[in-house]
């Protein structure tokens, strides 16, 4: 908002460039009656005595509003002195923010990668549980397997000595002559000598 002087202290409440600035001043000084203003778009006049402005195209017309500028300048400077603290607050914040916005990303890295880390815990888990699972299958296969040779090995044992005895009668019976020596078992014959 620019300030138009004209007669007292007046303001009004369209934005005008430096040229306009200076036809208003020279109209107060050259105590022209009104200005016609056309660089902002469209043209208007200012009418000092009746203190209105006026559109030339629409003929519509508006009261140029009184201001003190001691007030005005006190406004701007306290919109000013508050837009400044304003903005340093609001630099304030999105400084926090954009630090508060690295950690969580931080955070977020962190997680992600104690995520990996669990799921290749739990993979690996899986895997010993699978490993552990087939060496109980292999180990219960193998005491079976044993068990059965042992119990082949037993009965084996047991129709050796039985082929034992029953050719030891044999011998016995065929061929009463012989000396001890010859119808011993072949185990016994190692055995003495």
């Amino acid at each position: 908002m620019r300030q138009l002087l004209v007669g007292s202290i007046w303001s009004e409440s369209r934005t005008h460039g430096d040229d306009i600035s200076r036809m208003r001043n020279s109209a107060h000084w050259d105590k022209l009656p009104e200005l016609t203003i056309s660089g902002s778009g469209f043209r208007y006049l200012i009418n000092f005595s009746a203190m209105t402005q006026t559109t030339v195209e629409t003929t519509k017309t508006r009261t140029v509003r009184r201001r003190e500028i001691p007030l005005h300048a006190d406004a701007v400077l306290k919109m000013t002195t508050e837009t400044q603290h304003l903005r340093g607050e609001n630099q304030h914040l999105n400084s926090v923010l954009r630090k508060k916005t690295e950690e969580i990303q931080e955070l977020e890295k962190d997680v992600h990668s104690k995520a990996r880390h669990i799921d290749d815990l739990h993979w690996s888990v899986q895997y010993l549980h699978d490993s552990a699972r087939k060496t109980d299958q292999q180990y219960a296969k193998l005491q079976s397997e044993y068990a059965t040779l042992k119990d082949r090995v037993h009965e084996s044992d047991k129709l050796q000595s039985e082929l034992e005895q029953d050719r030891q009668r044999y011998c016995r019976q065929f061929f009463p002559s012989f000396p001890r020596n010859h119808w011993m078992s072949r185990r016994d014959m190692f055995a003495e000598a």
